[in-house]
């Protein structure tokens, strides 16, 4: 594609966010590079019925770069042993499992919307992909709660979104997220 750059050759740091599936669900490694305020995505792997060991080696490769500093994976069903692997090989500090409730869905989706407001995120254009960011769907419970949802296709179940919601939010300063690093 001509929106990827080589990874060995970025300047800034790359982030990294998975949205893990397997037979129903797309896998999808969603790397940005943060230059300033905005987010480039770099690249976008993605795996449509792989191996796990397939989709571990497409993560590790990513993950052996000393430009990632950060991914964030999605821990919810499939992605628990995928990610806990991840953090053995790797480290807590620079993989960290999600797990995906209503509330971090929540965390996870506004910050989406407000970068492409603020304009500080850069995507390619691909059909598949705006497809899946306007696939997802906010919804009010009858009990008052929100959740997101996405119908469920050929094209996924709104992979790529989660992936790059993810991405942002391993781009996220530390700082910010109110945890001191030592």
């Amino acid at each position: 594609e001509a929106w990827e750059t080589d990874l060995q050759d970025a300047k800034g740091k790359l982030f990294v966010g998975v949205d893990v599936g397997r037979e129903h669900d797309l896998t999808v490694l969603w790397v940005v590079e943060k230059l300033g305020d905005v987010a480039y995505t770099r690249r976008i792997v993605t795996m449509r019925k792989e191996t796990f060991d397939a989709q571990e080696h497409a993560l590790y490769e990513l993950l052996k770069l000393p430009q990632v500093r950060r991914c964030c994976i999605d821990q919810s069903g499939l992605g628990r042993q995928f990610a806990e692997r991840a953090q053995q090989r790797f480290g807590k500090y620079k993989v960290e499992a999600v797990n995906f409730s209503g509330p971090v869905k929540e965390e996870l989706a506004y910050p989406v919307r407000a970068a492409f407001e603020d304009r500080s995120v850069r995507i390619p254009c691909d059909p598949a992909i705006r497809s899946d960011l306007r696939a997802i769907k906010k919804e009010t419970t009858t009990s008052g709660n929100i959740r997101f949802t996405a119908d469920r296709g050929a094209n996924g179940h709104s992979d790529r979104f989660w992936a790059l919601a993810l991405a942002l939010h391993a781009a996220k300063n530390k700082v910010e997220m109110g945890v001191l690093l030592g």
